[in-house]
């Protein structure tokens, strides 16, 4: 089992460009993000694939310039015809005034 000390966490805690915000996760969540902090620190010593070593990293980017597309995945669309009914149980009633 690891740990961390407190002094690490916190340390990378003040790295984190979002952390002395009031909508942080390290505002509302400090305890759950103290765990992410030192499972990402151990992660590096996983055996996990290059595709999700890949993926880790580009989750930990912060991306100023967001003018890149984003890759999207083509879907075909479904065909088939729509149906339209008269009386779709619905009934009318006057309206008194």
């Amino acid at each position: 089992m690891e740990f961390m000390p407190k002094s690490e966490i916190e340390k990378r805690r003040k790295r984190s460009a979002s952390a002395n915000s009031s909508y942080s996760p390290w505002s509302s969540d400090y305890e759950e993000m103290a765990k992410k902090t030192v499972v990402r620190y151990m992660f590096k010593y996983l055996p996990i694939s290059i595709e999700v070593q890949t993926q880790a990293q580009q989750d930990e980017v912060v991306r100023k310039d967001i003018t890149e597309e984003p890759e999207f995945i083509e879907v075909d669309p479904i065909e088939g015809e729509q149906v339209i009914t008269e009386d779709a149980g619905q009934q009318e009633f006057p309206i008194e005034g």
